[in-house]
Protein backbone atom coordinates (compact mmCIF):
# COMPACT_ATOMS: atom_id res chain seq x y z
CA UNK A 1 0.00 0.00 0.00
CA UNK A 2 2.93 2.41 1.06
CA UNK A 3 4.49 1.68 -2.68
CA UNK A 4 1.86 2.24 -4.53
CA UNK A 5 1.04 5.45 -2.92
CA UNK A 6 5.27 6.47 -3.34
CA UNK A 7 4.67 4.94 -6.93
CA UNK A 8 1.60 7.46 -7.66
CA UNK A 9 3.28 10.29 -6.32
CA UNK A 10 7.00 9.48 -8.60
CA UNK A 11 5.43 8.74 -11.41
CA UNK A 12 4.03 12.02 -12.55
CA UNK A 13 7.35 13.61 -11.99
CA UNK A 14 9.13 10.31 -14.27
CA UNK A 15 10.91 8.93 -11.10
CA UNK A 16 10.21 5.09 -10.54
CA UNK A 17 10.16 4.16 -14.04
CA UNK A 18 7.49 1.48 -15.12
CA UNK A 19 8.67 0.77 -18.75
CA UNK A 20 6.80 3.66 -20.43
CA UNK A 21 3.37 2.22 -19.64
CA UNK A 22 0.99 4.06 -17.48
CA UNK A 23 0.93 3.92 -13.53
CA UNK A 24 -1.69 2.02 -11.01
CA UNK A 25 -4.49 4.52 -11.02
CA UNK A 26 -4.60 5.82 -14.26
CA UNK A 27 -2.06 8.23 -13.57
CA UNK A 28 -0.14 9.16 -16.77
CA UNK A 29 3.85 9.69 -16.42
CA UNK A 30 6.55 10.67 -18.19
CA UNK A 31 7.75 8.21 -20.99
CA UNK A 32 11.17 7.06 -20.65
CA UNK A 33 13.11 6.05 -24.12
CA UNK A 34 15.71 4.03 -24.59
CA UNK A 35 19.28 5.55 -25.60
CA UNK A 36 22.63 3.85 -26.32
CA UNK A 37 25.71 6.02 -25.61
CA UNK A 38 28.75 4.50 -27.47
CA UNK A 39 32.63 5.03 -26.97
CA UNK A 40 32.73 9.09 -28.65
CA UNK A 41 29.82 9.79 -26.55
CA UNK A 42 31.76 8.74 -23.57
CA UNK A 43 35.39 9.01 -24.10
CA UNK A 44 35.33 11.88 -26.64
CA UNK A 45 33.94 14.15 -24.02
CA UNK A 46 37.40 13.64 -21.37
CA UNK A 47 40.31 12.67 -23.70
CA UNK A 48 41.22 14.68 -26.51
CA UNK A 49 43.89 12.37 -27.77
CA UNK A 50 42.76 9.19 -28.96
CA UNK A 51 44.31 7.38 -26.00
CA UNK A 52 44.23 7.23 -22.54
CA UNK A 53 47.53 6.01 -20.97
CA UNK A 54 47.91 4.95 -17.72
CA UNK A 55 51.37 4.30 -16.01
CA UNK A 56 52.68 2.83 -12.78
CA UNK A 57 49.86 2.10 -9.89
CA UNK A 58 46.98 4.08 -10.97
CA UNK A 59 43.53 2.45 -9.15
CA UNK A 60 40.38 3.67 -10.67
CA UNK A 61 41.16 6.84 -13.54
CA UNK A 62 38.06 8.73 -15.47
CA UNK A 63 38.17 7.06 -18.74
CA UNK A 64 35.34 9.55 -20.01
CA UNK A 65 32.14 10.84 -19.02
CA UNK A 66 28.45 11.79 -20.68
CA UNK A 67 26.72 15.20 -19.65
CA UNK A 68 23.13 14.82 -19.32
CA UNK A 69 21.46 17.44 -21.72
CA UNK A 70 19.08 20.30 -21.08
CA UNK A 71 15.54 19.62 -19.79
CA UNK A 72 15.91 15.83 -19.46
CA UNK A 73 16.74 13.26 -17.08
CA UNK A 74 18.76 10.36 -18.28
CA UNK A 75 19.73 6.51 -15.75
CA UNK A 76 22.03 4.25 -16.67
CA UNK A 77 20.65 0.90 -17.77
CA UNK A 78 16.96 0.66 -19.52
CA UNK A 79 13.86 -1.56 -18.61
CA UNK A 80 13.62 -4.41 -16.11
CA UNK A 81 15.61 -7.54 -15.32
CA UNK A 82 14.09 -10.38 -16.69
CA UNK A 83 12.14 -9.27 -19.64
CA UNK A 84 12.69 -8.72 -23.02
CA UNK A 85 13.20 -5.37 -23.05
CA UNK A 86 16.16 -4.99 -20.45
CA UNK A 87 19.07 -2.45 -21.57
CA UNK A 88 22.87 -4.27 -22.47
CA UNK A 89 26.36 -3.16 -21.61
CA UNK A 90 28.72 -4.27 -23.75
CA UNK A 91 32.22 -2.35 -23.54
CA UNK A 92 35.44 -4.17 -24.97
CA UNK A 93 38.83 -2.67 -24.21
CA UNK A 94 41.72 -2.75 -26.43
CA UNK A 95 44.32 -1.20 -26.81
CA UNK A 96 46.42 0.29 -29.96
CA UNK A 97 47.93 -3.14 -30.63
CA UNK A 98 44.31 -4.40 -30.91
CA UNK A 99 44.95 -6.01 -27.69
CA UNK A 100 42.46 -7.06 -24.88
CA UNK A 101 42.99 -4.80 -22.00
CA UNK A 102 41.80 -6.32 -18.87
CA UNK A 103 40.94 -4.61 -15.72
CA UNK A 104 37.39 -3.53 -13.52
CA UNK A 105 34.82 -1.06 -15.44
CA UNK A 106 32.87 1.22 -12.97
CA UNK A 107 29.63 3.08 -14.10
CA UNK A 108 29.07 6.13 -12.36
CA UNK A 109 26.84 8.91 -12.07
CA UNK A 110 27.56 12.56 -10.71
CA UNK A 111 26.73 15.84 -10.03
CA UNK A 112 27.64 18.47 -12.37
CA UNK A 113 30.49 20.06 -9.55
CA UNK A 114 31.55 16.30 -9.16
CA UNK A 115 30.70 16.81 -5.49
CA UNK A 116 28.29 13.88 -5.26
CA UNK A 117 29.24 10.52 -6.75
CA UNK A 118 26.97 7.26 -7.05
CA UNK A 119 29.05 4.12 -7.78
CA UNK A 120 26.12 2.31 -9.69
CA UNK A 121 27.84 -0.96 -11.18
CA UNK A 122 31.38 -2.45 -11.71
CA UNK A 123 32.08 -5.33 -13.87
CA UNK A 124 35.41 -7.32 -15.16
CA UNK A 125 36.38 -5.80 -18.52
CA UNK A 126 36.45 -9.12 -19.63
CA UNK A 127 32.61 -10.20 -18.23
CA UNK A 128 31.26 -6.66 -20.60
CA UNK A 129 33.05 -7.92 -23.84
CA UNK A 130 31.27 -11.32 -24.37
CA UNK A 131 30.22 -11.22 -27.70
CA UNK A 132 29.65 -7.37 -29.73
CA UNK A 133 26.38 -8.89 -32.40
CA UNK A 134 25.13 -11.29 -29.67
CA UNK A 135 22.78 -9.60 -27.01
CA UNK A 136 21.94 -13.22 -25.49
CA UNK A 137 25.77 -12.63 -23.91
CA UNK A 138 25.83 -9.42 -23.09
CA UNK A 139 25.70 -8.18 -19.65
CA UNK A 140 21.77 -7.48 -19.00
CA UNK A 141 21.82 -3.97 -17.54
CA UNK A 142 18.04 -2.72 -16.52
CA UNK A 143 17.49 0.97 -15.43
CA UNK A 144 19.31 2.12 -12.43
CA UNK A 145 16.75 3.67 -9.85
CA UNK A 146 18.64 4.37 -7.32
CA UNK A 147 20.85 7.68 -6.60
CA UNK A 148 21.32 7.47 -2.84
CA UNK A 149 24.22 10.17 -2.80
CA UNK A 150 22.88 12.33 -5.24
CA UNK A 151 19.53 12.00 -3.79
CA UNK A 152 17.49 11.72 -7.40
CA UNK A 153 18.51 10.66 -10.89
CA UNK A 154 20.77 12.47 -13.01
CA UNK A 155 19.30 15.62 -14.59
CA UNK A 156 20.65 18.69 -16.65
CA UNK A 157 24.11 19.02 -16.67
CA UNK A 158 24.71 15.86 -14.17
CA UNK A 159 27.46 13.58 -15.35
CA UNK A 160 26.90 9.83 -15.92
CA UNK A 161 30.65 8.62 -15.93
CA UNK A 162 32.67 5.49 -16.80
CA UNK A 163 36.28 4.32 -14.50
CA UNK A 164 38.95 2.15 -15.41
CA UNK A 165 40.94 0.37 -13.15
CA UNK A 166 43.78 -1.63 -15.10
CA UNK A 167 45.34 -5.06 -14.32
CA UNK A 168 48.40 -3.52 -15.80
CA UNK A 169 49.26 -0.65 -15.17
CA UNK A 170 51.31 0.21 -18.15
CA UNK A 171 48.48 -1.03 -20.62
CA UNK A 172 47.09 2.08 -22.87
CA UNK A 173 43.60 1.87 -23.54
CA UNK A 174 43.05 3.77 -27.03
CA UNK A 175 39.26 4.80 -28.18
CA UNK A 176 40.13 4.38 -31.70
CA UNK A 177 40.23 0.47 -31.13
CA UNK A 178 37.75 0.12 -27.60
CA UNK A 179 33.89 -0.27 -28.83
CA UNK A 180 31.50 0.90 -26.49
CA UNK A 181 27.38 0.24 -26.65
CA UNK A 182 25.77 1.29 -23.14
CA UNK A 183 21.95 1.77 -22.67
CA UNK A 184 20.50 4.56 -21.21
CA UNK A 185 16.84 6.00 -20.18
CA UNK A 186 16.22 9.08 -21.43
CA UNK A 187 12.92 11.59 -19.83
CA UNK A 188 12.31 14.14 -21.49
Amino acid sequence: MVFNGLRNLLSPLGLGSNGGKVASGGVATRRGYPSILITPDIIGAVAAASAVTVTGAAGFIRMGQFTVEAQTVRTWGFGFPNTAETGRLFVDTESTANADVDGLIRLAAANATQTAIDVVMQIRSELSSENPTDITKQVFFPEVLNYPVLGRQPREDDLLQMYFDFDTNTDTLTSSETLMRVHTTVYQ
